[in-house]
């Protein structure tokens, strides 16, 4: 008997695209699915859309529930898994036809506890190749994986590419009520395992729109991205030391990227909040006891961030460093 695999899908005010979403889970070729449709209190047709699909196929399971946001959803879904395995997918994206197969072949197969698919960003009406091509699988221990992660390359923060092992989420749930809710989650998700994998093909596709939750103008909300990768760096400074001197450089220059985009709000209180938030931050990373290891270019940088963040996140900004 194939294994059980538990996709949940959180959905809020997507009705353009939830029969595509749910269409490319329902035609997997692999069939043992656990299919849950969590409606965060979508105001669209959502919800009868998901009750639609649930009468046509017995592997739906529906939750209709009060708006809670997206981590909200995927916790509720994780509560009423029944799976060995568990999967996410967004409502507004969709999947590779035997996504799931390959993933529980590589996951089986290499004995590990997450593995992950590479993505596409797709348009929207984009047509996509439903043939599957050739791939290679990459092993990481746990250290490894990190490194990978605190790089973005080739493992993601994101949760929608991978395919878990159940017990990873035996005490681990998502943070209700932030941004950038796979950042707070990922590592410790990783910090459970033995062996990650990732394989080199894309299977998940990851629907750009300007009206996505990512697709915003930048506001202060986005600070929570911050907080994140700061519960990750103090995180990796109990566990993995060598680690935590790796990725207080990728935050150093994380903050001053922050601080740009905040420099280009419109000005205004929250600008004023975010500025100060970011600057207390500054400060506590920039006095810890955590060396860091620079290349020359780097070195001036943080020489100059150190002087002044405001000025050089400046000049960063007028010659157009990663601003976007």
């Amino acid at each position: 008997m194939e294994p059980l695999i538990s996709v949940i899908v959180p959905i809020y005010n997507v009705e353009k695209y939830l029969n595509k979403c749910i269409e490319s889970i329902v035609n997997q070729t692999y069939k043992n699915l656990e299919i849950i449709l969590v409606d965060d209190g979508s105001p669209d047709n959502c919800p009868q859309i998901c009750d639609q699909w649930k009468e046509k196929d017995n592997r739906i399971k529906v939750i209709h529930k009060e708006n809670g946001g997206l981590s909200d959803a995927r916790n509720v879904g994780l509560d009423i898994t029944q799976g060995e395995y568990i999967a996410f997918v967004d409502s507004d994206d969709y999947i590779h036809v035997k996504m799931y197969e390959t993933l529980i072949t590589v996951l089986l197969e290499k004995d590990c506890d997450i593995v992950q698919c590479d993505f596409s960003k797709v348009a929207d009406g984009q047509q996509v190749n439903n043939e599957l091509l050739e791939y290679k699988v990459k092993e990481y221990n746990v250290k490894e994986a990190l490194y990978s992660l605190i790089n973005e390359n080739p493992l993601k923060q994101v949760v929608w590419n991978k395919l878990y092992k159940k017990y990873i989420f035996d005490t681990l749930r998502f943070e209700v009520g932030k941004l950038n809710e796979d950042d707070f989650f990922t590592y410790q998700a990783f910090d459970k395992c033995k062996k990650i994998c990732s394989i080199n093909v894309s299977l998940y596709y990851y629907l750009v729109r300007d009206t996505s939750i990512m697709g915003e103008k930048f506001t202060i909300r986005r600070l929570d991205g911050l907080e994140a990768r700061i519960n990750r760096y103090n995180f990796l400074k109990e566990k993995y030391i060598d680690l935590a001197s790796y990725d207080k450089k990728i935050l150093w220059f994380y903050i001053m990227y922050i601080y740009q985009k905040v420099l280009l709000m419109d000005k205004d209180r929250n600008k004023t909040l975010a500025k100060n938030k970011i600057k207390t931050i500054f400060k506590c990373i920039r006095n810890d006891n955590v060396r860091l290891n620079l290349t020359l270019k780097e070195t001036v940088w943080i020489i100059l961030s150190n002087i002044s963040l405001e000025i050089v996140c400046k000049i960063r900004n007028k010659l157009k460093i990663n601003v976007k």
